[in-house]
């Protein structure tokens, strides 16, 4: 049966493999921060791969503590998050899935400058996802575009999201 070590160090055969991270993160003042001053940031993620089935499903889970904004005396809530995929892979080069996440707020926001009270958020997204990757030269180019539709929101702002993320990398070696 299938052992979950950590993915730097799972032998090529297993179809588990695992790994967690912590982020500090301190915030800058702009808008595009939210006015947060800083937090900590501890997430679990697993995957599950069968290249056999070309099936793979993926999850995350993670808790955001944030510190309080001195400039403001406003501290956000403690976050919980989830993200999930389901992926089909069809070749080396291309795969599809479904993919999803959910965001609640376990805590409460304070401070004096949190003027309309502890304003818990709260959302569900679900939605497509493609992959494909080619190449540019002898560089790999990686592109992932997702669709989310999102539901049970709770203050937040809501609506349909969509994410293209392109990767390429600085250097690559080939085999």
């Amino acid at each position: 049966s299938p052992v979950v070590r950590p993915a730097s160090r799972a032998p090529r055969s297993t179809r588990w493999a695992w790994s967690r991270c912590m982020r500090i993160d301190r915030r800058t003042r702009s808008g595009a921060q939210l006015g947060r001053s800083a937090g900590v940031d501890a997430t679990a993620a697993m995957t599950w791969l069968d290249p056999e089935l070309g099936l793979e499903l993926s999850t995350a889970v993670g808790l955001t503590f944030n510190f309080e904004n001195h400039d403001t005396d406003y501290t956000s809530g403690t976050e919980l998050h989830a993200e999930f995929a389901a992926t089909k892979i069809m070749s080396q080069q291309s795969s599809f899935g479904l993919v999803g996440y959910y965001y609640d707020q376990i805590t409460g926001d304070s401070g004096k400058g949190a003027k309309l009270g502890d304003f818990k958020g709260q959302v569900l997204g679900i939605g497509p996802a493609l992959n494909y990757t080619f190449m540019a030269g002898q560089t790999p180019i990686a592109t992932n575009l997702r669709y989310f539709h999102e539901f049970d929101v709770e203050n937040r702002l809501s609506g349909e999201a969509f994410f293209l993320v392109v990767t390429v990398p600085v250097s690559s070696t080939q085999p």
